[in-house]
């Protein structure tokens, strides 16, 4: 469990750290995301603040498939449409194939990067079609100024120490 391993100077209460333990011998040890999940929504004494784990990996093997989406939006705008892509992000958790989501806004309040991976194309184009997934789509147009979604391939990765 990366998160728990990896919270050596991180500030986690002891009540949380003792929850997060209890659950670690039942949890899946390939989903890291969903007890950071568990810590953030259901225990609100949780608070991660170390920069040494990370839930989402990127390789150079094309596995899995990466989609890069830059939003442009105002900056008064920017918090409202980061709310509705967090909503979506919770949806698309739900979904088969998810590994994970990253919303990231910009400083200057005008961009939002949603890093997404999936297992397969065929499962992201699945949850992308969803109707609950659309159903905010006329009023994010409005918190937008242009959305542009890609998929990518890794062609690199150079780690801390190579």
């Amino acid at each position: 469990m990366q998160v728990v391993e990896g919270c050596a100077g991180s500030s986690i209460t002891l009540h949380c750290r003792s929850v997060v333990q209890q659950l670690r011998a039942s949890w899946n040890k390939e989903r890291p995301a969903a007890l950071d999940r568990f810590g953030r929504n259901y225990c609100p004494q949780f608070r991660h603040q170390s920069s040494e784990v990370s839930m989402t990996h990127i390789r150079a093997d094309n596995q899995p498939v990466t989609q890069i989406t830059i939003v442009d939006s105002e900056p008064d705008k920017q918090s409202e449409a980061l709310s509705v892509m967090a909503e979506r992000a919770r949806f698309m958790a739900r979904q088969p194939g998810f590994i994970s989501i990253s919303l990231h806004r910009s400083l200057d309040g005008r961009r939002i990067v949603n890093y997404v991976q999936w297992q397969n194309r065929d499962l992201l184009r699945s949850a992308h079609q969803a109707p609950e997934f659309r159903r905010e789509w006329g009023h994010f147009d409005q918190l937008t100024d242009e959305i542009d979604p890609n998929l990518y391939e890794v062609t690199e990765v150079i780690e801390s120490g190579q």
